[in-house]
């Protein structure tokens, strides 16, 4: 119960006072005060603050980057987050559009995504729960973009926080995205699929993540040497519609510059399993890439279980958080009847 209450209070403290105060420092205070934050809570992991992050990074790191040491790397890792976070908040304000539009003004490769677009079947921008990705979309949308996101409306922390609590930051995170002023395509099992393929018909750009934790078909795909499993959906979208995946990343580098990265098209030739699962495999592999580079920037390390598996090898298993019709839900205990 205490542990319970003690989350929902922290949780209730970032999203509700302190949104509210970046969003009256303004971008740049506001991106300090988060430095210092995220610097308090690095100080907090020596005393189990993130103990399943670093549990996960002291495992997996020796093996894909000997040359890093945990401590810098959650850091700089808990960085990436807390930054993340304020841009977001900060993005439906006028002063967080202004500083959207300097610091990520530029897209190294804008060529790949054009050249998709060139071929009048829309671009599935790829993305990832790594780095500043989401960060991307009101970045392509200053440049020019109309872009639609794939979201998977979750109520944070469901099941750690009391139930009211969840969903007061459920409600929240879906007001900031109203806020922004971006297309967003909430998911449903039934209609998301269906309203995607209708936009790349249409040539649009439509935003999803590759690498989630829900999804109706998966593939267990090689990953910093081990296996891991993947969801199928992008590149089943892109069967369906011959529209091209263009894979992004979207780097943190220093205090306030960004890198926005566009790789060139890839195709899924058509729905057969085999076609699926080697177009996964291959955007699977650049995602590998990014994360063995900048270990630092992949969000999932929160979330990950490292096992052993046969041969020696790890397998990678993702936590995954409860769902209801596609939408986290903190489960609530049954009422008690009362006895006469």
């Amino acid at each position: 119960m205490f542990r319970a209450l003690f989350k929902s209070a922290f949780v209730w403290v970032v999203y509700f006072p302190q949104v509210t105060a970046l969003r009256l420092m303004g971008p740049h205070c506001a991106i300090l005060c988060t430095r210092a934050l995220s610097f308090v809570y690095w100080l907090m992991t020596f005393i189990g603050a993130a103990r399943r992050t670093r549990r996960a990074m002291a495992r997996l790191l020796p093996e894909i980057r000997p040359d890093l040491r945990v401590g810098s790397v959650l850091h700089r890792h808990l960085v990436v987050k807390h930054q993340f976070f304020t841009e977001w908040h900060l993005y439906p304000t006028a002063r967080g559009r202004r500083f959207v539009e300097r610091t990520y003004g530029e897209l190294e490769g804008r060529e790949h995504l054009d050249a998709a677009l060139a071929g009048g079947r829309g671009a599935i921008v790829l993305g990832h729960h790594f780095g500043m990705f989401r960060m991307a979309l009101p970045a392509l949308e200053g440049l020019g973009y109309k872009t639609h996101h794939h979201v998977l409306r979750g109520a944070s922390y469901a099941g750690e926080t009391y139930g009211s609590v969840a969903q007061a930051v459920l409600s929240k995170k879906v007001n900031v995205d109203e806020g922004s002023g971006l297309n967003v395509i909430y998911h449903r099992p039934s209609t998301a699929f269906r309203t995607m393929v209708r936009l790349l018909k249409q040539n649009a750009v439509v935003a999803l993540a590759c690498d989630g934790m829900t999804g109706s078909a998966f593939v267990e795909a090689p990953f910093l040497g081990g296996t891991m499993l993947f969801p199928t959906g992008p590149a089943r979208l892109a069967a369906s519609t011959g529209a091209a995946i263009v894979p992004m990343f979207c780097l943190l580098e220093g205090i306030t510059r960004h890198r926005l990265i566009a790789h060139p098209p890839m195709y899924c030739e058509d729905k057969s399993p085999d076609a699926v699962e080697r177009t996964v495999r291959a955007y699977t592999r650049l995602t590998e890439e990014y994360t063995r580079t900048y270990p630092w920037a992949w969000w999932t390390w929160r979330r990950l279980n490292v096992a052993e598996a046969s041969g020696g090898q790890f397998r990678f298993n993702v936590f995954d958080l409860p769902t209801r019709d596609g939408m986290y839900y903190a489960p609530q205990p049954a009422p008690r009847l009362e006895t006469p």
